[in-house]
């Protein structure tokens, strides 16, 4: 993955086709998924410094992650912004 940042959609979206769009980008690197305050979902290198604000990171993943758990921490993050937390 080159050291740029891409926007994938907002929480939104079809979150199992961004997911899929995480999955095809992961490599080697690990990359990190955040969004802003717009709901704007983000993904770039962990290490980099993000040129959008950050107002809450999604986690990072790696080769090993797969579609369905970034699909959950997805769902999970859009629940609660939406202001209904997913339960324990």
């Amino acid at each position: 993955m080159r050291s740029t940042v891409l926007r994938l959609g907002t929480l939104d979206d079809d979150l199992t086709s961004i997911a899929g769009a995480v999955c095809h980008l992961l490599d080697t690197k690990p990359c990190m998924v955040w969004i802003d305050d717009s709901r704007r979902i983000f993904l770039g290198e962990p290490d980099q410094h993000p040129p959008v604000p950050v107002r809450w990171i999604v986690g990072t993943f790696g080769a090993g992650h797969s579609l369905r758990c970034i699909e959950d921490d997805l769902r999970a993050m859009a629940q609660e912004r939406a202001g209904n937390p997913m339960p324990e």
